[in-house]
């Protein structure tokens, strides 16, 4: 098993990374995508705004 990490926002990325997993372990069989995001805040300090923003699909 392979995993290979790149910015799914950056098409260039996507298609070097793609390439990177087949060299390594030949043509794709399994895709996981993930993707997230990040705030750093204390937890009694952290906006509800940013928290409901966080959770709410795009």
């Amino acid at each position: 098993m392979h995993a290979v990490a790149f910015d799914v926002t950056d098409a260039d990325a996507v298609c070097a990374g793609v390439a990177r997993a087949e060299e390594l372990a030949g043509p794709i069989d399994v895709l996981v995508n993930n993707a997230g995001m990040q705030q750093r805040a204390p937890l009694l300090d952290f906006p509800v705004e940013d928290w409901r923003r966080m959770l709410e699909p795009t």
